[in-house]
């Protein structure tokens, strides 16, 4: 449940943004969950301060309606143990059915370090499938938050 597993569990220590809608721990009436549902550029918070802090995608259009939680860590709080090599970057779990999901590694080429799975700033994950595209934009630390964008090509979806 956390975005971690096995023996380095402990270092995302806590559930990750998927769990804790489900556990109403964030809400979306509370503005911490941004739902995104079309292209265009958006920011997140910390995972540990108290306002928009996740950001749910899915393309409207596709029938599977694949869904991933965005999610900014930074090494605060609760994830004070978080890995400095991703605490610039977004974390992007899939949802892979209902109450489970996938922490996807995005950085598949780097095999000697397995915990950087970020998307780093400057990088885009891509899911053909979905149509869903996801940019990091980078931080802005005078406001400590991370800047991405979204492109949901509704074209590629029959």
């Amino acid at each position: 449940m956390g975005a971690g597993h096995g023996q380095y569990n402990y270092l995302f220590p806590h559930f990750n943004a998927a769990y804790k809608e489900i556990l109403k721990w964030l809400t979306r009436q509370n503005n911490q969950i941004l739902i995104i549902e079309q292209s265009g550029e958006y920011a997140l918070k910390p995972l540990e301060i108290n306002e928009v802090v996740v950001a749910h995608v899915h393309n409207p259009y596709d029938r599977e309606r694949t869904t991933f939680y965005l999610e900014y860590r930074k090494p605060i709080g609760f994830d004070k143990s978080y890995p400095v090599d991703n605490d610039q970057g977004i974390l992007i779990n899939w949802l892979y059915k209902p109450l489970v999901t996938r922490l996807l590694d995005m950085t598949p080429d780097d095999k000697d370090n397995w915990l950087k799975v970020a998307l780093l700033p400057q990088k885009t994950f891509v899911d053909e499938l979905s149509g869903i595209t996801v940019q990091n934009l980078g931080t802005d630390p005078s406001k400590s938050e991370l800047h991405f964008s979204i492109d949901i090509n509704t074209s590629c979806i029959e």
